[in-house]
């Protein structure tokens, strides 16, 4: 699983929409998506902002990614 994936499964757990999340997280839409479908990286400034409008640590959405490969 890619970051993107582990961000955007834990936007659905939490019942975000991407508008929701990038007005939350202070992004652009068009930026959460590139980072969802994988076309672009987060920088750790963006993916600091995105952990904390999920209100998870950045560490969470690697543990996601870490568990997803695992069960694979």
């Amino acid at each position: 699983m890619s970051i993107g994936h582990a961000i955007k499964q834990a936007r659905s757990e939490r019942g975000l929409t991407q508008q929701q999340l990038a007005n939350r997280a202070g992004i652009s839409i068009t930026s959460l998506y590139y980072i969802e479908s994988d076309t672009n990286s987060p920088s750790v400034r963006t993916l600091s902002k995105i952990a904390a409008a999920l209100e998870v640590p950045v560490s969470a959405l690697f543990a996601e990614m870490d568990e997803a490969t695992q069960t694979t």
